[in-house]
């Protein structure tokens, strides 16, 4: 307008437009972080409905199905963890001073399995079984790959004093 290159309407104009356009971009910003804050809540929901296992494991039982009522008593399925897998013994009560939990001991699956596994002694029961004159043992297995299978008979080698 000082130069006269322009008239004052052409610069109220333009500049009715800017303010325009600022305006649409300040809701657009707020439609963005509106829709931002919609996708955190739909998120959260959708978390809310995801079941996560506390183990890595098998399923060996399914107790719920798709479309039934989850309370807070319920569980959806059963799980086996099979790494590590616990070795359960019962040993004659003469084997007792013998053993010390941390101890490495042999485990030898039945056929058809073969091969033998070095496994940890964790638990050593502290009462005898009088009636059998055994005691248990709990031995730790690891099983990468879950190579070997969970519920299959086996032996457990014990170390005689002096060996």
């Amino acid at each position: 307008v000082e130069r006269r290159v322009g008239t004052r309407e052409r610069r109220e104009a333009a500049q009715a437009e800017v303010e325009v356009i600022s305006r649409e971009r300040a809701r657009a910003q707020l439609q963005r972080e509106v829709t931002g804050l919609e996708l955190e809540r739909a998120q959260a929901q959708l978390e809310q409905r995801v079941i996560r296992s506390p183990l890595d494991g098998i399923v060996v039982a399914r107790h719920l199905f798709d479309g039934e009522f989850l309370g807070t008593e319920n569980s959806v399925v059963s799980l086996a963890q099979v790494d590590p897998l616990h070795v359960e013994a019962f040993l004659p009560v003469t084997a007792h001073p013998m053993l010390s939990p941390g101890m490495t001991l042999t485990v030898t699956p039945e056929a058809p399995l073969s091969g033998t596994f070095s496994a940890q002694v964790d638990v050593i029961d502290q009462v005898f079984d009088a009636a059998s004159g055994t005691f248990g043992i709990r031995l730790t297995l690891p099983n990468p790959g879950n190579e070997i299978p969970a519920g299959h008979r086996c032996e457990v080698e014990v170390p005689l004093p002096g060996q």
